[in-house]
């Protein structure tokens, strides 16, 4: 009898943990248990299921949780090539973030719009979109967001077949951040490091 894969189940389980032995006087625990039915696993039913989220939050004030959840929208425009989708999607989450006065937020989103508009606008478009997110300014260091704009606008470089030197020039700030804030090796630096390899 042929088996069919048309459901998943998928469990996301949120817990205390450390590299070895708990510190003294704590103890590991399960903090949260998600549980999610995915029918067949098309992205459609996702947007279908975010999209309706989307519309109760709408309907109250521009909020945080919106904000959340417009970054999974354009993730998932993202991750199914839908770049123009992806890009209204940012405008939206940039428009929500006009009511909340946090630069960190609007530097990361524009992170991302930047890599975006390389799909829908070209290259120049891309990197002027990267140009103003540097130029916010923001109250505290947020190494991550420095290391994924680096990481975005080399790409981008790489893209426009740009020269080597400039690719480096772009990451070497960044590089040193990440080596600084003990993130090598997360994701965002380390594809950094194969963008200037």
């Amino acid at each position: 009898m042929a088996s069919r894969l048309d459901k998943v189940i998928v469990v996301d389980i949120e817990a205390t943990c450390w590299e070895k032995q708990p510190p003294p006087g704590e103890e590991a625990e399960i903090i949260e248990i998600g549980v999610c039915l995915l029918d067949d696993g098309s992205p459609e039913r996702g947007l279908a299921a975010l999209d309706e989220a989307l519309a109760l939050l709408e309907a109250e004030p521009p909020s945080l949780e919106l904000l959340e959840l417009l970054g999974e929208r354009v993730n998932t425009f993202i991750q199914t090539g839908h770049y123009a989708r992806a890009e209204a999607t940012l405008r939206r989450a940039l428009d929500v973030l006009k009511e909340h006065d946090d630069p960190g937020r609007r530097r990361r989103h524009l992170t991302g719009w930047a890599w975006v508009t390389m799909h829908t606008e070209g290259h120049d478009a891309a990197l002027e979109v990267a140009r103003r997110a540097r130029e916010i300014e923001l109250p505290e260091p947020d190494p991550m967001a420095d290391i994924m704009l680096a990481a975005n606008t080399t790409d981008i470089l790489l893209h426009a077949a740009a020269p080597a030197v400039q690719v480096e020039e772009a990451a070497r700030d960044a590089l040193r951040q990440a080596d600084a804030w003990h993130l090598e090796l997360s994701y965002a630096a380390v594809l950094l490091r194969c963008n200037v390899s």
